[in-house]
């Protein structure tokens, strides 16, 4: 793991794939890339959250 400093710490990723709430990024759009961080981000302890799957499991009260 190689996330910088003493203590706990929390690797993330958001995956922007709900395009009516964000624009949707992913490895071949227009407004950005994240193949590296999907490709490597697991092995190098980070969390992927996926926003349109996963949401609701972040903000239980958002719709």
């Amino acid at each position: 793991m190689d996330h910088a400093g003493d203590g706990p710490r929390l690797g993330l990723i958001v995956h922007h794939t709900d395009g009516d709430r964000e624009y949707a990024c992913d490895r071949d759009s227009h407004v950005g890339r994240l193949a590296d961080g999907l490709d490597r981000g697991p092995d190098m302890g980070r969390l992927i959250v996926d926003m349109a799957r996963d949401w609701t499991r972040v903000f239980t009260g958002a719709e």
